[in-house]
Formats: C-alpha cells, structure tokens, sequence
C-alpha cells in the first residue's frame, strides 16, 4: 500500500507540474498595442510622404525633358528653313555674282 500512495504523489506533482506549463498564456498590455499602432501609424506617415516626394520629383523632371523637347523641336524646324534657304538657286546664284565668278556655259 505504500508504494501505491507513493506512486500517486509523483502522479499528482507530474500533473500539476505538466498543467501549470500548459497553461501560461502570452498575455499583451494595452499600452503596448496602442505604441505599437501609433508607431505602425508614424511610419506609414512616413512612407506615404517618401513616395509623394518621390512622385512630385519626377512629375517636375518629367516637365522640364518635355521643355526641353519643345525647344530642340523649334529649333530642328528653324535650322530646316535655314538649310533650306542656303540651298536655293537664288542664293547661289547671288554668291557667284558677289564673288565674280562666270556660269561654265559663258565660257
């Protein structure tokens, strides 16, 4: 009999034992999860502000290379007309008078 009250005693510690380390919950303070959302909040704040800065800074880039275009544009169509011009008949023709020389058929 003794061994039987013995062997219920380790049976009762083993269990209690076994209960008290099944049972220990992660218990989390409220003011943990509101440092915790405030902290969530703050860095999305930033993010958000981190890609309207990236936006504006292209959107202004993006401007200005289509200034740029504009221009070389206006300035591609001007020095068209300009070749255009210096390869007329007319001015050739003035030039050769300016600087005396003769038609080859005159000769």
């Amino acid at each position: 009999m003794s061994k039987f009250i013995l062997f219920s005693k380790f049976n009762r510690r083993h269990q209690v034992l076994t209960k008290t380390s099944k049972t220990k919950k992660l218990s989390v303070n409220p003011k943990t999860i509101r440092l915790f959302v405030i902290c969530l909040l703050i860095g999305m704040g930033v993010f958000y502000l981190a890609e309207i800065n990236q936006v504006s800074t292209l959107g202004f880039r993006l401007r200005t290379l289509q200034d740029e275009v504009n221009q070389l544009k206006v300035s591609n169509e001007k020095l068209e007309i300009e070749a255009a011009q210096m390869k007329s008949m007319e001015r050739i023709e003035s030039l050769s008078e300016e600087l005396g020389l003769i038609s080859t058929g005159e000769i």
